[in-house]
């Protein structure tokens, strides 16, 4: 029964289409199904029908000569009759099988490398230390936080001079390489902890400004979302050191990135190159 205060629009939920309604209305407008023959929207769906049981007839025999008669591909065909032709299914189904054991497999190796990298001890005891579980990804290679409070929102700096990690005010950014997952650890301190390079490729070290308390680094196209790196959700002065390498995992075509991120409560907008090694 509704709340009192909700109004009853009579809105009716849309009712999904079976697979041959589907594929009539994937023949009719300008282009039409990829292959197939174009319907305008006045042709009876029973003609539509018709026509793709005999386009399914034709894919089922599979014979070569009535194909190059009819000049018909029959791969062309699989995808567009898949949902009325049970031989076009059961190629598209083995097609989805295989490629989801594919990316089983790709993350199930990407797992693996993640946690083969090496644990970092801190030198000095973080108030807070997360190694992210899972690998993380990102569509266009950054991931950025916003704490804007409403004024008009800075577009980060997506090449910055040090090649690794840029701030102004609300707003912090970190760039990788978009083509290969990431090995997060983030680390939170009272105080700063001492420099590390060993081991990285770039270490360098940045001022934020945090307005919110919320330094959140995230990309929203890909959903990944970090931990909140500010110290007990304290606005104000922070410095963010970035620790950025390659992690070599059988061969250069699956290698992946590891970042180790560290912030503590801090003055001062200098950036510092500890370590740039290109």
């Amino acid at each position: 029964m509704p709340e009192p205060w909700e109004i009853d629009m009579g809105e009716v939920e849309p009712r999904e289409l079976t697979a041959e309604q589907k594929f009539v209305c994937s023949l009719r407008g300008e282009y039409g199904a990829q292959g197939l023959h174009v319907f305008p929207g006045t042709a009876p769906d029973q003609v539509v029908l018709a026509y793709g049981r005999r386009l399914c007839g034709v894919h089922t025999r599979n014979d070569p000569r009535e194909l190059a008669r009819l000049k018909i591909d029959r791969a062309s065909l699989t995808y567009p009759l898949a949902g009325i032709c049970p031989s076009a299914t059961t190629i598209v189904q083995a097609a989805k099988t295989k490629q989801d054991q594919e990316i089983a497999a790709m993350q199930a190796d990407s797992q693996a490398m993640c946690d083969a990298t090496p644990r970092h001890r801190p030198r000095i005891k973080p108030a807070r230390a997360i190694r992210m579980k899972e690998p993380q990804w990102t569509d266009y290679g950054v991931l950025q936080t916003y704490e804007g409070e409403g004024e008009e929102e800075t577009e980060p700096d997506m090449d910055p001079g040090n090649g690794l990690v840029s701030s102004t005010r609300g707003v912090l950014a970190v760039v990788t390489h978009s083509d290969f997952d990431l090995c997060v650890t983030l680390e939170t301190y009272t105080r700063r902890p001492p420099v590390e390079t060993k081991g990285w490729d770039k270490v360098v070290e940045v001022g934020y400004y945090s307005p919110g308390g919320e330094i959140v680094l995230y990309d929203s196209l890909s959903g990944t979302e970090l931990p909140n790196l500010a110290l007990n959700g304290r606005k104000g002065h922070y410095r963010i050191r970035v620790h950025y390498a390659w992690f070599p995992w059988k061969g250069e075509a699956q290698s992946g990135q590891r970042l180790l991120i560290m912030a503590y409560p801090g003055k001062g907008r200098k950036e510092i190159v500890h370590r740039n090694r290109k």
